[in-house]
């Protein structure tokens, strides 16, 4: 008797299990996909980085990131259902921000035309480089270097 009764709980826990499995994939399963180009050469741009942050609800949290492969492509993952900011950022090319992007839950949201990249101008270029941040050493001292000025 008893080892039926043992038998029957295992059962159920697996069964319960099985079931809380479907729900547990569903959670974040939507996803984004999309491609860089360089908007003068219309060729595609590698090594985009790509983050998205929540619309409304904590703005500065990156919530998936990517970089862009050999064809431009990215895929980001994971993702809930939900309205969505896609910045998209590369050393020589200006910041692009998409807002309001609709992503439904357990749906793979594709951004049809391309995402052109326009190259930054040169004090653009200089501004982005004073705001890069080195580390010199172990020290755990921070730098922001600026040439120039």
């Amino acid at each position: 008797m008893k080892q039926l009764l043992c038998i029957s709980a295992i059962v159920a826990t697996l069964l319960v299990s099985a079931a809380a499995q479907p729900m547990a994939q569903a959670a974040g399963s939507s996803s984004i996909t999309g491609q860089t180009l360089d908007a003068k050469t219309h060729k595609p741009v590698m090594g985009v980085r790509v983050d998205v942050y929540a619309d409304t609800a904590t703005p500065h949290k990156v919530l998936a990131a990517a970089m862009s492969r050999k064809d431009g492509s990215f895929n980001l993952a994971g993702l809930e259902g939900g309205q969505y900011r896609v910045e998209l950022t590369k050393m020589g090319y200006e910041v692009q921000i998409l807002t309001g992007l609709t992503v439904r839950p357990s749906e793979h949201t594709i951004i049809g035309e391309p995402i052109a990249l326009h190259t930054a101008s040169e004090e653009y270029q200089q501004k982005m480089a004073c705001n890069s941040v080195v580390r010199p050493d172990q020290t755990g001292s921070v730098y922001v270097v600026c040439s120039g000025r």
